[in-house]
């Protein structure tokens, strides 16, 4: 009776180290710090990058999601905070939202530049920040909940991923209320000269 106890008691153990380990679970707050100490140092001072966006319904279980829009495009960042966002190619499914076509409203751009230059993760005045990591997977996320009512009324939360070194952001996530945007960065160049002119207003 002893064996088979202490079999079920190691059992236990074994699945509460595995769902604790193999899942997405909130850093302590010194890790949180040396993360965000992290992404300010990686924050390039110019970046070039290919973005894919792709706005959808969340789906019932089992089902297949409704695509609404896609846009793909070349984004370019020049420090201080000065973002381009070039749409090349857009595609749209139908007429759910005519307001945003492409989806580049002014929140997008806060949040884009916030991001990119590491302000987003300290912003507790506008969100709730929470830093996860998946051990198991050695990959990192910031979810962030709304508190500003601009944002808040259109966005429940946003999730952004990192590639693995944490040099670059992989995608993000906005999790509005009818539907779902993600973004997704690749060919990304930083720290490279940037012609000015790509920034004028015409």
């Amino acid at each position: 009776m002893k064996k088979i106890l202490v079999l079920l008691f190691g059992l236990c153990v074994s699945i509460t180290a595995f769902g604790q380990y193999d899942s997405w679970g909130d850093v302590p707050e010194r890790a949180q710090q040396e993360f965000i100490q992290k992404m300010k140092q990686n924050s390039p001072q110019t970046l070039t990058s290919d973005f894919y966006l792709i706005r959808s319904d969340f789906g019932e279980p089992n089902t297949k999601s409704i695509l609404y829009n896609q846009t793909q495009g070349k984004l370019y960042y020049q420090t201080p905070g000065i973002l381009r966002l070039e749409a090349t190619a857009s595609t749209f499914i139908t007429d759910f939202d005519k307001s945003t076509r492409p989806y580049f409203n002014s929140n997008t751009f806060k949040i884009l530049l916030s991001v990119i230059d590491a302000s987003i993760y300290q912003d507790e005045k506008n969100f709730e920040v929470s830093i996860q990591y998946w051990p198991s997977m050695n990959e990192w996320r910031v979810q962030l909940t709304p508190k500003r009512k601009s944002y808040a009324k259109e966005i429940e939360l946003i999730e952004i991923y990192f590639t693995q070194d944490l040099l670059n952001i992989e995608f993000i996530t906005l999790h509005e209320y009818r539907y779902d945007t993600d973004i997704n960065f690749e060919n990304q160049i930083s720290n490279q000269p940037l012609d000015n002119k790509l920034f004028n207003v015409e």
